[in-house]
């Protein structure tokens, strides 16, 4: 018997002209793993007649489903898609939704809107890569481009993983400050809660809890409802595009970031293959994914709209400033102009309290950015240690133990280790500026003069100023090589996501150019 295994799976070749097996007693683990090693084998036949279908037979025609058979099939297979949506408006995007509307009002509600087409474009790709190559987009990469290429698209989103887990643990601490847990008791909790859900040796398990922890962060689509704006300055505000400004096109910039994010397109690739999704899944992955893309913007929106209509006015100078209610102040009865910069966390869930009052103000706006942060954790942690596996070739699946994929398990360790260091050594005072740095560096810009930053974040910005055109350029051309020929890019299509991506690229690259230069 010999074995080859990637992902959990493994092929079983038996010697015909072999002698007569003799009776052999196996130790009970060693039994237990033969076991589940052969369950794969009828899998893995069924896969590669199932991938050579075209598209329009991974549903047989003459099978129709009846509406309960499809319900049925649709909640099997959804979760990578809405777990990586879910993951997207993380502890820093939504921090950077609420300096959006605090420092802006409303004029990037349509940008989130016109970027929904190409978080879907970006992620349904992922979605075929996946199910119809069994490889991880690392993998594809090493295999499609060499090994270098496979290094130099690894390695900054390795560090880009561990930028993006900073933004969540920095959210958690903000979250404990607001009830009175020290920085390092809260660090400590979500490290503990990220390594006991991946001992579980179970990918379904570890996609429930995420989902049930990502849902969380659907209180910010009530919270919209109790911060109306007036509909005069809210429409105004909307139409308004103000590219002339500097401060607003570094916002449009970092929302450009906290939406598309290169972490994203390697999980959810590697999350279909380590769920195990076949041909005729790809129908309703793909559906799970578009509705997490409308849920994840209208997220993004509500929060815009919550703190705009209690913090920002149109008399502000938009230059990064804020207004801050009385309720946000310990003392006094002035509303305060100041730096969106310089607020806590604690100084966004004013937005809610002085709408909905003290108690239900700050506990909704805790469980929405504790949902956000939790479940970006787990996203981008996995994501680097599936992404670094894919090009080492060490085993990396969430159904093996820790004593069957050793480095995946220390790569993961390190980095809950690394990303719980760094705000804990940077202090509560820059944690805001922490997250909307991590969004902005995800695509190639840079901050103005007026943001100060902390000693450890330049190098990251460096790093991912690259990162997004990279990994979307990389994505269209597997899309153009990797995929068997009926299900690759073609016609129109191709050309059209080809521009979608350029556009969503160059944007943040211009925007970025001309921040660099007003803040010089």
């Amino acid at each position: 018997v010999s074995t080859q295994s990637t992902w959990g799976r493994t092929d079983l070749m038996t010697d015909a002209e072999s002698d007569p097996p003799s009776l052999i007693v196996l130790p009970q683990d060693a039994a237990v793993e033969l076991a589940e090693r052969s369950e794969h084998v009828a899998e893995i036949e069924e896969f590669d007649e199932a991938a050579k279908a075209p598209e329009s037979a991974l549903v047989p025609d003459d099978s129709p489903q009846t509406p309960r058979s499809w319900w049925k099939h649709f909640f099997h297979t959804m979760g990578p898609g809405m777990v990586v949506m879910l993951a997207d408006t993380d502890a820093g995007c939504l921090i950077t939704a609420a300096q959006t509307g605090a420092a802006m009002g409303f004029s990037i509600i349509p940008v989130q809107l016109i970027l929904i087409p190409a978080l879907y474009m970006a992620q349904e790709l992922t979605v075929r890569l996946g199910v119809l190559t069994r490889q991880g987009h690392g993998e594809l990469i090493r295999d499609h481009f060499g090994k270098v290429w496979a290094w130099i698209s690894v390695v900054p989103l390795i560090v880009a993983c561990i930028g993006a887990l900073i933004t969540e643990m920095s959210g958690v601490i903000g979250i404990g400050e607001m009830y009175g847990l020290q920085p390092w008791v809260c660090c400590l909790l979500l490290g503990l809660f990220l390594m006991l859900i991946v001992l579980t040796s179970s990918y379904s398990t570890v996609e429930k809890i995420a989902l049930v922890i990502g849902a969380f962060e659907l209180v910010y689509i009530v919270t919209m409802f109790y911060s109306p704006a007036p509909a005069k300055e809210f429409w105004s505000s909307v139409v308004s595009f103000p590219v002339q400004n500097n401060y607003y096109r570094f916002l449009v910039a970092a929302n450009i970031g906290a939406v598309v994010m290169p972490w994203m397109i390697f999980y959810q690739q590697s999350a279909v293959v380590d769920k195990g999704l076949q041909p005729q899944d790809l129908k309703f992955e793909r559906i799970d994914t578009l509705v997490g893309s409308f849920i994840t913007q209208l997220i993004m929106c509500a929060v815009i709209i919550t703190t705009g209509s209690s913090m920002w006015s149109s008399s502000l100078p938009q230059d990064g400033s804020t207004y801050l209610p009385p309720e946000c102040r310990d003392g006094g009865n002035e509303t305060l102009m100041v730096d969106v910069g310089d607020l806590s966390v604690g100084d966004f869930s004013c937005a809610l309290v002085a709408r909905m009052g003290p108690g239900a103000g700050r506990t909704l706006y805790s469980l929405g950015l504790a949902g956000g942060s939790i479940i970006g954790s787990i996203v981008v942690t996995l994501t680097a240690a599936w992404g670094l596996g894919e090009v080492t070739g060490y085993k990396r699946s969430l159904s093996s133990r820790p004593k069957n994929a050793p480095w995946f398990f220390v790569v993961y360790g390190s980095c809950i280790l690394i990303g719980a260091i760094v705000p804990l050594a940077a202090g509560s005072d820059a944690l805001i500026k922490i997250s909307l740095l991590v969004q902005v560096i995800s695509i190639p810009s840079l901050v103005p003069g007026n943001l100060s930053l902390h000693p450890l974040l330049p190098p990251l910005q460096v790093v991912n100023a690259m990162l997004l055109p990279m990994v979307l350029g990389f994505l269209w051309m597997l899309a153009l090589r990797a995929l068997p020929e009926d299900h690759r890019l073609k016609g129109w299509y191709k050309w059209v996501s080809g521009a979608v991506f350029a556009v969503v690229s160059g944007m943040g690259v211009i925007f970025g150019i001309l921040g660099l230069i007003d803040g010089a």
